[in-house]
């Protein structure tokens, strides 16, 4: 079964976050799992480039963009991350300018 986690982004202009299916690793073992993938993708023509469309910043919301990648799905990330010990990876980013008017998470609503 697919684990989730959110990543959130610290930021006053606005709010950010990613949630981040994955497979095939515990939550304290993903991100060293996930940088030896992209150090692995890094030496694939398809990771060059995304790495250098990146400015070498590459980060959640980039990665985002070839995402979902795990069994079944075609490409060098996907295999890159098969090597790293992850089956599945599938990342949503949600954006908003600044937040919600007047309320927050923890609102009282009724």
């Amino acid at each position: 079964m697919n684990k989730r986690i959110i990543i959130h982004r610290d930021s006053c202009e606005a709010t950010t976050f990613a949630v981040v299916e994955y497979a095939g690793c515990e939550e304290a073992e993903l991100l060293a799992r996930l940088r030896r993938a992209l150090q692995l993708w890094a030496e694939t023509e398809e990771g060059r480039s995304a790495l250098a469309e990146a400015s070498e910043d590459f980060n959640v919301g980039d990665l985002a963009l070839y995402t979902p990648a795990g069994t079944g799905h075609e490409g060098s990330l996907s295999d890159c991350l098969r090597r790293a010990g992850l089956s599945y990876l599938d990342i949503d980013v949600y954006s908003q300018d600044g937040g919600a008017q007047g309320w927050a998470f923890d609102t009282r609503l009724a």
